[in-house]
């Protein structure tokens, strides 16, 4: 397994459109967190091309690790990119929490090794992503218009707590200092957008594009629902991507199963359900 240069957004079929866009957010400036984010490629002997982005909190604890593994690569070459990957020294680095994304038929091969190679000191998460992964068109989204008394705009630095604080409370996770910078990175290296009442500083709706480029944090206040609010928020997030990274780069959404009005609101819009959810968490046990 030869170390080569970096893969390239441009090198990867659509196939692994997952990966290809995060790629494209390291190239294009949507990825800023210096020195958290780290990429290698290698060429294996049969010159199959395997790739990963890793994240880490504070440039140290791995977070994240994204995979780009062909279909149709063999076990052993899969298995010796894993071990350059998972060395016993970045084992020893994993969070408490440790993501993987893998868009590929080996996905399963390759969580059963991890699962070997981690054992026994974490096991996965299957409440995390227990949920649907879609995929968002290729064909640029309609537009439309704001209701009446509603202004589109961005999000500011002034409503990090108020969306970090609701993403707490939808999602389960801890209301932390780590949340609050997920979501401060959110807003100021990628395009977040907020409707909000005419006059009013603060949004009643918002939407996010999150590190590995998935709509994130898509909340309407109750008593502003059933307005077309969150179908504005998804057009215009996929749009701003779209017109940075080009129709063939493909954000991503993973919806809960309880999470039916989304899920529907997603597939009205012309996003393709996945055969399964191409994301794990493994949690440690100690």
């Amino acid at each position: 397994m030869e170390r080569i240069a970096t893969l390239k957004s441009d090198q990867v079929p659509e196939r692994y459109s997952i990966f290809k866009l995060h790629l494209s957010l390291l190239e294009r400036g949507w990825l800023k967190e210096a020195g958290t984010v780290f990429t290698e490629t290698f060429r294996s002997l049969s010159g199959r091309t395997f790739s990963y982005i890793r994240h880490s909190s504070n440039g140290h604890e791995i977070d994240r690790t994204d995979f780009y593994i062909e279909d149709d690569a063999p076990q052993p070459e899969i298995s010796q990119f894993l071990e350059e990957v998972l060395s016993d020294a970045n084992v020893l680095k994993l969070a408490e929490y440790f993501q993987i994304n893998l868009q590929s038929l080996k996905f399963d091969d390759v969580v059963k090794y991890i699962n070997q190679k981690i054992s026994p000191r974490y096991s996965e998460d299957l409440d995390k992503f227990d949920g649907f992964m879609l995929l968002a068109p290729i064909s640029q989204p309609p537009s439309v218009s704001v209701p009446q008394g509603y202004v589109l705009g961005s999000l500011q630095e002034a409503h990090i707590e108020l969306v970090a604080r609701q993403w707490s409370l939808d999602s389960g996770v801890e209301y932390c200092s780590k949340l609050l910078d997920e979501v401060r990175t959110s807003i100021s290296d990628r395009p977040g957008f907020g409707v909000f009442p005419a006059n009013c500083p603060a949004p009643v709706a918002w939407c996010c594009i999150d590190s590995g480029g998935a709509v994130r944090m898509l909340h309407v206040q109750t008593q502003h629902r059933g307005r077309g609010l969150a179908r504005i928020l998804v057009r215009s997030v996929l749009s701003a991507a779209q017109q940075t990274h080009g129709t063939q780069y493909r954000l991503h959404s993973c919806v809960k199963k309880i999470n039916t009005p989304s899920l529907n609101l997603f597939l009205s819009e012309g996003w393709d359900l996945q055969p399964k959810n191409f994301k794990i968490m493994f949690v440690r046990k100690y």
